[in-house]
């Protein structure tokens, strides 16, 4: 159903909870008296088009600010995504600064690589690049986990930390790098091995991880099991379906891609 429709159509999910009392109904038919809390679900389908007025468009703050509502859990965004995408991003000079390293700006107002690395003394290499994931609609937990990006490299980075940007994170004199980044992610390495490398930054469209919690294939004890009762039967069964149609053989599974010089 959704396959042949992915570049036109999006969903997104969310998942709230309530009080319920009244009778649950497990997969054998059997019929249980329950009162206490339960998950449901908001899902809307719309073309790409409407569902970015619907995220963007200053006629719908009310409903782009859903995380406030009463209930919030989760939510999560299915689209088809391209990772040759490439959003705003600067590295910073001198926030986060360890090691010896400089660079060298095209534009004022941007630092898109650095260069002069030098590792010596066992010293490891460090620096914050700020990013703009506005167009990212994922909970800040998926943005902030730096399990979901990939990072590619002659030789190993990691991400040690990611984090929204604040008044107090960004020293002030980097404060003119940031125009719209939202987040600032910590890259470091301690080992350089090549004269020059390009490290790509990948941030992946991966199910997120509360599908498979909020997920079950039994819930004959739904009634009385606390668990069961927070989550719902076949849930992931059916995201996962649909993740499939968005992200089968083929289709970019990242939603955007950044590359930038690494030079000693």
């Amino acid at each position: 159903i959704f396959k042949p429709k992915v570049s036109e159509m999006e969903l997104l999910v969310l998942q709230l909870e309530s009080q319920y009392a009244g009778f649950y109904y497990d997969y054998n038919n059997g019929k249980h008296p329950f009162t206490g809390t339960r998950p449901y679900y908001v899902i809307v389908i719309a073309k790409k088009t409407q569902m970015a007025a619907l995220l963007q468009h200053e006629n719908y703050l009310a409903w782009q600010d859903f995380a406030t509502l009463k209930g919030y859990k989760n939510s999560a965004h299915f689209k088809a995504t391209n990772a040759a995408n490439s959003p705003y991003f600067s590295i910073l000079p001198l926030t986060g600064k360890d090691g010896v390293w400089s660079f060298q700006p095209e534009d004022p107002n941007r630092i898109k690589g650095i260069t002069d690395c030098n590792l010596m003394g066992n010293k490891k290499l460090k620096f914050i690049v700020a990013i703009d994931l506005s167009d990212v609609y994922a909970e800040e937990g998926y943005k902030t986990n730096p399990a979901n990006f990939s990072l590619m490299a002659t030789d190993k980075f990691t991400i040690k930390k990611i984090e929204k940007i604040s008044a107090t994170n960004v020293q002030n004199n980097d404060k003119h790098y940031l125009q719209n980044a939202t987040h600032l992610l910590t890259i470091e390495t301690d080992k350089l091995t090549v004269a020059t490398q390009d490290l790509s930054l990948q941030l992946n469209a991966v199910l997120p991880a509360w599908i498979a919690e909020s997920s079950n294939e039994n819930d004959l004890d739904t009634h009385t099991n606390k668990t069961t009762a927070s989550q719902t039967f076949g849930f992931e069964p059916l995201m996962t379906g649909i993740y499939t149609a968005y992200h089968s053989s083929g289709s970019n599974t990242g939603f955007f891609t950044i590359r930038f010089p690494i030079k000693k």
